[in-house]
C-alpha cells in the first residue's frame, strides 16, 4: 500500500508570475522583475538591472546584461581597511627609513663623523 502524496499549490499572478510555490512566496514589480523571494528584496535600476540584494550585495555585469558577481559591501569594507591599515604602516616604514637615510647624508655632508654626539644606527 502506498502513502497518499501531497500536492504542492502553486499560485500565480495574471501575467504568470510565481507567486508561491508551497515554500516560499514571491513578490514582483510592474516590469514582472521579481521583488522579493523568501525574505529578501530586490532593487533594479532604471534599464531593469538588478543592482541590489536587501542583504548588501551588489551585482557587477559584464558588458550585456549577464550578472558577472556579486558582492558583499560590509565584508569587502573590512578587507579595505586591513588593506590601508598594511599600506599605511608600510608607508611609515618608508618615512622612518627615508628619514634615517637623510639624517645620515646631512651628517656626512657636515663632516659628523658620529663622535660629535650623532649615532645614526639603523632602526
Amino acid at each position: 500500500m502506498s502513502e497518499p502524496r501531497t500536492r504542492t499549490k502553486f499560485s500565480y499572478d495574471t501575467s504568470g508570475n510565481m507567486l508561491n510555490d508551497g515554500a516560499h512566496t514571491y513578490g514582483y514589480n510592474a516590469e514582472s522583475e521579481i521583488k522579493s523571494a523568501a525574505g529578501v528584496n530586490y532593487t533594479y535600476d532604471g534599464d531593469g538591472n538588478r543592482i541590489e540584494k536587501s542583504s548588501g550585495k551588489a551585482y557587477w555585469y559584464g558588458a550585456g546584461t549577464e550578472i558577472l558577481d556579486e558582492s558583499d559591501p560590509e565584508r569587502e569594507h573590512h578587507q579595505r581597511i586591513r588593506i590601508l591599515r598594511r599600506e599605511a604602516h608600510r608607508h611609515a616604514q618608508r618615512v622612518e627609513r627615508d628619514d634615517l637615510l637623510l639624517r645620515r647624508r646631512h651628517a656626512r655632508e657636515r663632516g659628523d663623523d658620529g663622535a660629535g654626539g650623532a649615532n645614526f644606527g639603523l632602526l
